[in-house]
């Protein structure tokens, strides 16, 4: 009765033994998913680097501007828009201009 019950209690040991450390490793396998995958936030000046996920190239690494200087580019790229729609309106007031003074001349 002595050996039926030690082997008993000694095989629930065993069971207890393994769950603690499958629980462990797949605790350590989520905070390793979790560090792979945080991505810090930077200051504003700061580029970030970020790592391409889901793609076959792997060694390709894309980096983001600062904030800065993509607010600063976007401003550029409206004001040439704003410059190139000017002159195009410019160009059309001036060839209306020229076709009323010829019209007038003749």
């Amino acid at each position: 009765m002595k050996s039926k019950l030690s082997i008993h209690l000694f095989a629930h040991i065993l069971v207890f033994l393994f769950s603690i450390n499958s629980y462990s490793q797949e605790a350590e396998e989520k905070d390793s998913v979790k560090k792979k995958l945080k991505i810090e936030t930077p200051f504003p000046s700061e580029r970030i680097l970020m790592p391409s996920i889901d793609s076959d190239e792997k060694d390709k690494i894309i980096l983001i501007p600062p904030k800065e200087i993509l607010e600063a580019t976007k401003k550029i790229a409206e004001e040439k828009e704003r410059l190139r729609l000017e002159a195009i309106q410019k160009a059309e007031e001036e060839e209306k201009e020229r076709l009323r003074l010829e019209a007038i001349q003749k």
